[in-house]
């Protein structure tokens, strides 16, 4: 009785990478426009509507996993910076992504691939890195008293932030995952380095 809803979950999961991966294959073999829900459906054995209780839209699993990683890189940032400051929280939660990244790599990396390639994807993945953004800005001006400046301030380095985390991924995906997502995170975080160091109150 008590692992009955843990039998679920894992069904739940496994059917979530079922879509999830008919969905890559589908796009990458016919195109993302040329590509159907009812398409995926049937190459994963399920029904539409089975797909839309997992999915809202077509492209939701090819970003079910962002969730995950954005979990792991918020929690880091916001349980560090206090005691820590803004360049050592940013620095480990960026760190931390990166290692969810690749711990997944055989899975994400062709996705990465296929949305970076794909502007509709690519839209999305942009759109989606906002919260990384925002989660930056908001988090630095804990630190901080109120000021339009440095409020100001906070939203340009969450903006630089983001912004390098998501050309690393591009580029990690671009270049088939050489080298590895770790070391291009760990070049764009030098860019950032010594403005998060010098944030006020640090």
């Amino acid at each position: 009785m008590s692992t009955e809803p843990t039998l679920r979950a894992l069904r739940g999961e496994r059917t979530r990478l079922q879509i999830a991966e008919s969905a890559l294959r589908l796009f990458a073999e016919r195109g993302y426009t040329e590509t159907t829900v009812q398409d995926i459906a049937t190459d994963a054995l399920i029904s539409p509507r089975t797909f839309y209780r997992y999915f809202a839209t077509k492209d939701d699993p090819l970003f079910h996993r962002n969730e995950q990683a954005f979990g792991v890189f918020h929690t880091v940032l916001t349980g560090r910076i206090a005691t820590d400051g803004p360049w050592v929280a940013v620095r480990d939660a960026t760190h931390a992504l990166g290692s969810e990244i690749e711990s997944r790599s055989d899975e994400l990396l062709p996705r990465y691939r296929l949305i970076f390639a794909t502007p509709a994807l690519c839209a999305r993945e942009r759109e989606d890195m906002r919260r990384y953004v925002t989660a930056v800005a908001d988090a630095l001006q804990t630190t901080i008293d109120p000021s339009p400046l440095l409020e100001r301030s906070a939203w340009m380095l969450g903006g630089a932030v983001g912004s390098l985390m998501d050309e690393s991924l591009r580029l990690w995906a671009s270049r088939k995952g050489r080298p590895d997502l770790s070391t291009i995170l760990d070049e764009g975080l030098r860019l950032v380095r010594r403005p998060l160091r010098r944030w006020p109150g640090t």
